[in-house]
């Protein structure tokens, strides 16, 4: 139906309001943020939410009718994605709550202060630069398929769980620049504290995978 003078605010408040709804529960936007790294199905998702099928697919369908998640079914499983309006909108909250969420604000800063460039600080060019020289490695310690499903160029894939027993490959006479799923994403700080305390030079990069999608960075997939 053609929308009219009077109904128009009513129209596009009500679907901005279906939208927040949806990101409203602290699950559905930790799914959305696993799901910035690469399509899951329901018991995956289920799984590393530590929670149950009935309820993991129910915050799905939810994100799903606030089109912030997209699917493909292969055979007789679904697998869930997160749209291009669900990465602006974490980004765009996730950036937000740092900035003015005080308790946000603290938590992050007691937590990644001493470990994390400033983002006004870094440039991404500059690391690419010294990537491709050699003088810097770029470590990505998320698990496998999700450096798979995408990654920044360059970057060297040791998971966290395989760290210790790759250690090797690491040099301590190279700054190493650790990342991981996103801004509030802890693999990158626990692997930067396990580095670091062992002489190397280790600093966790303030942004993550979710971000950089958002962002529309260009990302390498391994076939």
């Amino acid at each position: 139906m053609p929308v009219t003078k009077d109904d128009f605010k009513q129209v596009v408040y009500q679907e901005i309001s279906k939208t927040l709804a949806a990101c409203s529960d602290p699950r559905r936007l930790e799914i959305l943020a696993l799901l910035a790294q690469c399509e899951r199905n329901v018991e995956t998702l289920a799984s590393m939410l530590g929670a149950g099928i009935t309820t993991t697919s129910h915050h799905l369908q939810v994100l799903k009718q606030a089109r912030l998640v997209g699917t493909r079914k292969v055979g007789r499983y679904v697998y869930y994605s997160a749209t291009e309006m669900a990465l602006s909108l974490w980004n765009s909250f996730a950036e937000l709550a740092s900035k003015e969420l005080a308790v946000v604000k603290c938590a992050v800063d007691e937590l990644f202060g001493g470990h994390s460039l400033e983002v006004e600080g870094l440039d991404y060019e500059e690391l690419q630069d010294r990537i491709t020289k050699g003088d810097a490695v770029l470590l990505d310690v998320r698990p496998e398929e999700e450096y798979a499903a995408g990654h920044l160029p360059g970057a060297l894939s040791i998971s966290l769980e395989e760290l210790e027993r790759r250690i090797g490959e690491l040099s301590r006479n190279t700054p190493v620049f650790a990342y991981c799923r996103d801004r509030y994403c802890v693999l990158s700080q626990e692997a930067s504290e396990f580095l670091n305390e062992r002489g190397y030079s280790v600093t966790r990069l303030p942004e993550g995978i979710a971000e950089w999608r958002a962002a529309g960075l260009v990302l390498e997939r391994s076939n």
